[in-house]
């Protein structure tokens, strides 16, 4: 080989050390940015793609879950969609001295915070201070209108877990991980009072699709309680609230949506006994931002039935 072919040689390899080196460097930024910066809540896990989504979720509670935090999971109700994270009521509750972190997602249900977040915790040994898992009802009825058995909850898939760092250095997304991980929501507060916005025809299931989902529904309670149960003896389970009045002025069945949480906080009771966090006292205007999220009145009084239950 001549000079110049060994010249050209010497400097491939800097170049590929130099762009595995900026690679190292860039993928330990953000992987430590995500842990640090979002520490009520985990970012819009959808923005990493599906097919990542779980992997991604599994390598966050790796990094980031210890056994003195409460974990609660939950859909965009206790992720607290599209408002600040400093309004959860997980927020309210690091601001009350209880450490807690929120890996919650729009759209999960049970077989979702089942298979994303107490599988990989079980997984990884962890075994946080107390779990907090929310039922959101619209979310299990529209799930078995369209997946129907396969809504339901079953044993843990087999996810990968290897942390933040490692996910990822696996995936070189480079500055789009700036995108991804922004916080789109930040600075933004829930109204003190609810805006009533239009919703879709079917946001309410009918009576019909209830009744049709009700017997996978019960399953799934006692499923996802008893998993919980494994993990930490402190758990605590809630149906997701509804501004009942806001249905009415919105133009949906108020009576067929109450009679619907009725029937599955009755079914959580059944399940949980005193595990079972009663929200039907927060079901008034004063406590949401729209008819089914809450506002900073509603994360309090939420906050405050829980540690009623940590203290």
């Amino acid at each position: 080989m001549n000079d110049q072919a060994k010249y050209l040689a010497r400097m491939a390899v800097l170049l590929v050390v130099l762009m595995g080196t900026i690679h190292i460097a860039w993928t330990a930024m953000i992987s430590t940015a995500i842990s640090y910066y979002y520490h009520a809540r985990i970012f819009d896990i959808h923005r990493i793609g599906h097919d990542d989504e779980r992997t991604w979720m599994a390598a966050y509670i790796e990094s980031t879950v210890s056994d003195d935090m409460v974990l609660a999971a939950g859909s965009s109700f206790t992720f607290l969609y599209p408002f600040d994270e400093t309004y959860t009521f997980t927020s309210e509750l690091n601001r009350r001295g209880i450490e807690s972190i929120n890996i919650s997602a729009t759209g999960y249900g049970s077989r979702d915070m089942h298979n994303a977040i107490l599988c990989p915790l079980i997984k990884q040994g962890k075994r946080p201070r107390a779990i907090v898992l929310e039922l959101s009802l619209i979310n299990e009825v529209s799930s078995m209108r369209e997946l129907e058995n396969r809504a339901a909850v079953g044993d843990c898939p087999s996810i990968a877990s290897s942390g933040l760092f490692l996910f990822t250095l696996m995936h070189p997304l480079g500055k789009d991980w700036i995108s991804i991980a922004k916080d789109q929501f930040r600075h933004v507060a829930p109204p003190d009072k609810p805006s009533l916005g239009v919703v879709p025809d079917s946001y309410f299931p009918t009576m019909a699709a209830f009744e049709k989902a009700k017997p996978i529904l019960e399953s799934n309670i006692k499923r996802l309680y008893a998993r919980a149960k494994s993990i930490s003896e402190n758990v605590s389970i809630f149906v997701t609230p509804v501004y009942f009045d806001g249905v009415t002025v919105v133009g949906r069945d108020a009576d067929m949506v109450r009679l619907q949480y009725e029937a599955t906080l009755a079914l959580c009771k059944r399940t949980a006994g005193l595990d079972c966090l009663d929200t039907s006292s927060l079901t008034n205007e004063r406590y949401f931002a729209n008819v089914t999220h809450f506002n900073a009145n509603g994360a309090r009084a939420l906050a405050e039935m829980i540690e009623a239950r940590l203290r």
